[in-house]
């Protein structure tokens, strides 16, 4: 039997053979073709045109926006509520400017929601260290709704932002200021207390005394006195003395301290802190007279004693003082 051709005798029929031979020349060409297209150069640069980039997302950080909105005023920052564009975390320019509004200038959206506020986040600046209040959850109409308010409101701020613009503007506080501020709850708590006490108080001298001394810190004590005085069965100052102890630094406080609670710096005070209350004290009010007498005669060391003997020789009513009246 005569061999089979084309696989044992590695001979090939000829259809096999021009299939082979068409085969590579397609492919010979379709390389050709794909080469050519790689290198031909477009009319202008003779080069090939670029690939277009997947576009990546990028927005700025929530520090490089509020450094940016540092020195915006408060209505300045009022109408960045209107601010849309993206930053980083899904958040908008408009949540850190309503976040400066709320942490640094004392914006009441509580009240501007009705009560209504959606989740609230904290985010603590990285370089400053300070904290602000983020609302992830607010729309677009809880923005509009906030931005009517404080635009009809006179004084659109909490009880601490009042506190603040009062301790900037001091004396020259307007009246409308000073009227909001009466109606905190803050300063209803201390009223009262100082309302129990056997003396006539003014709202105008309790405000006075508030914003007297150093002010930096105050407003965390004052909320916190208010407190007390809220849970106490009889709405009282647990001590009227330690109250007054607690405002730094005032020549009011410490008038009044001895005034209303002698007992309580005499008994309670380091040396160092009796003799910084010496220092406030006006030896003109005669009120003043006996307790510095009592620092005087008392059993604390000389430096007190002394201390208090130089405050009563400032007094016109002491004889070596060179008044007789």
């Amino acid at each position: 039997m005569p061999p089979f051709k084309g696989y044992y005798t590695g001979q090939s029929s000829p259809s096999s053979f021009h299939a082979l031979v068409l085969s590579v020349a397609l492919n010979v060409a379709f390389l050709a073709t794909l080469v050519s297209f790689a290198f031909r150069g477009n009319e202008k640069g003779g080069v090939a045109p670029p690939y277009h980039k997947i576009p990546i997302r990028s927005y700025p950080s929530h520090v490089e926006i509020l450094k940016r909105y540092e020195p915006l005023s408060f209505h300045a920052l009022l109408d960045e509520l209107h601010n849309e564009q993206p930053v980083e975390e899904g958040y908008a320019m408009r949540d850190l400017a309503l976040a400066l509004l709320i942490s640094r200038e004392g914006l009441d959206v509580e009240e501007a929601l009705a009560g209504g506020i959606p989740e609230m986040r904290p985010f603590m600046h990285p370089e400053s260290g300070k904290t602000i209040v983020l609302l992830p959850g607010l729309g677009r109409e809880g923005f509009r709704t906030i931005y009517e308010f404080a635009k009809k409101r006179v004084w659109p701020l909490t009880s601490r932002g009042l506190f603040a613009k009062l301790s900037e503007t001091g004396p020259r506080s307007p009246d409308s200021l000073k009227e909001t501020f009466f109606l905190s709850k803050e300063f209803h708590e201390i009223e009262h207390a100082f309302g129990r006490l056997p003396f006539l108080f003014t709202k105008e001298m309790l405000l006075t005394l508030l914003l007297d001394g150093k002010t930096e810190g105050r407003w965390g004590y004052i909320s916190r006195v208010a407190r007390q005085i809220r849970d106490h069965p009889a709405g009282e100052f647990e001590r009227v003395g330690a109250f007054l102890a607690g405002i730094e630094e005032s020549k009011i406080a410490a008038h009044w301290l001895v005034l209303l609670d002698p007992d309580y710096p005499y008994g309670t005070y380091s040396n160092g802190e009796l003799i910084r209350l010496i220092e406030l004290l006006d030896p003109s009010e005669k009120k003043v007279i006996p307790f510095l007498k009592r620092i005087e005669g008392s059993l604390r060391p000389a430096e007190v004693r002394e201390h208090a003997l130089r405050k009563l020789k400032e007094s016109p009513r002491h004889p070596d003082s060179g008044d007789d009246t």
